[in-house]
């Protein structure tokens, strides 16, 4: 899926930076020195967008930039259409460039709330019930996913967020992959994990794997390797899961997947939920997978609840419903059921290398089941 987005993106880019071109020159106060020719047109709409994009990728790095031009594209034509439908109704042509104008104003407000909802942590509960046995009252869960440490914040503010989440008195704490990711430095890697150290739970804290931890480029370029990583996680009392179960009170096991990245990429083998599902019959079984696209297998094979992330809540309006209509996942935010089992997504705390969620909020989720 991201190989056809990457492209679909490139070719928007490159396509749509001649009709930017020409959008700017059309405002007013331009239009008096712009050359009548079109290629002389042209030319000065690329000196002045692209010096503009250029700043911009500096300033917030280049998938962001990306990221704001085609919200502007997008938005600039709607606006342009919109313009033009009117001028053929009221048979009058506009003093000032108002689509232009408008496009502009409307994409800063959009992606201002797209910013605030990347950098802004929310609280999302969720109410499980259960007849069978729990083995005990209730249970609270705490679920964090797609931190990416140091894209939309660093170490210093992590452990604010685990403050916020000793507040809630968590029985458990569960981590669903993408703690880190290639531009997570050593520092940003080593003091998130020892922050971690200082939840208080019940019955502990665990973490699987997501498809950026052991990083898609070589080690050196972030300092550490996955064996670091996960060395510091036993250091400060995170339990890993690799396709494992494990015991956690009264009659609640759970489960952790191995991601099904992280499995392919590296020819590692990859448990079936029915061959995790082996011996646990009669019991509670929550079960961790990063990426939530096996969830036939999973309902089929009677998990009792299955949590993930990965998706960032479909990150802009409209994506996750891309996603899920091309099989990429079966879903990609929210709560739904199926069968027998409760699903769970999570948008996630962090962000990889976007500043923006114009779609979803981030968010950690807090699961009481009954």
């Amino acid at each position: 899926m991201w190989q056809i987005i990457f492209l679909l993106v490139i070719s928007a880019v490159l396509v749509g930076l001649s009709w930017m071109a020409f959008a700017v020159c059309r405002f007013r106060s331009l239009g008096r020195i712009v050359p009548k020719k079109k290629w002389k047109r042209l030319l000065m709409g690329l000196l002045i967008v692209i010096p503009i994009m250029v700043v911009i990728s500096f300033s917030l790095g280049f998938v962001n930039m990306v990221i704001m031009y085609l919200h502007l594209l997008i938005i600039w034509m709607v606006c342009d259409g919109v313009a033009f439908l009117v001028k053929r109704i009221s048979r009058k042509e506009a003093k000032h460039y108002y689509s232009g104008i408008a496009a502009i104003a409307f994409t800063t407000i959009w992606l201002s709330i797209g910013w605030y909802n990347a950098h802004e942590v929310k609280r999302t509960e969720y109410n499980i019930s259960t007849s069978k046995p729990l083995g005990v009252d209730n249970l609270k869960v705490i679920g964090l996913s797609d931190s990416h440490i140091g894209a939309t914040f660093h170490w210093q503010e992590f452990e604010e967020y685990v403050d916020r989440i000793n507040e809630e008195k968590p029985d458990m704490v569960v981590i669903m992959g993408d703690f880190v990711d290639d531009d997570t430095s050593k520092e940003d890697m080593v003091r998130s994990c020892e922050a971690l150290k200082r939840l208080k739970t019940k019955y502990g804290v665990y973490y699987v794997y997501g498809n950026h931890d052991e990083g898609y480029w070589a080690n050196d370029r972030r300092g550490y390797t996955l064996q670091d990583l996960e060395r510091l996680l036993a250091e400060n009392n995170v339990r890993v899961l690799r396709d494992e179960n494990v015991e956690i009170a009264g009659n609640i096991v759970l489960c952790g997947r191995l991601d099904r990245t992280f499995a392919s990429l590296k020819d590692r083998s990859r448990k079936t939920p029915a061959e995790l599902m082996q011996g646990v019959d009669g019991k509670y079984v929550i079960c961790l997978d990063h990426q939530p696209n096996d969830y036939d297998a999973e309902a089929d094979s009677n998990m009792d609840l299955v949590i993930s992330g990965h998706t960032h809540g479909g990150q802009f309006l409209g994506l996750g419903e891309i996603g899920v209509c091309m099989g990429a996942n079966d879903a990609y935010y929210g709560h739904e059921r199926r069968k027998n089992t409760d699903f769970i997504v999570s948008s996630g705390i962090g962000d990889w290398a976007i500043d923006f969620k114009t779609g979803c909020v981030a968010e950690y989720v807090v699961i009481n089941i009954k």
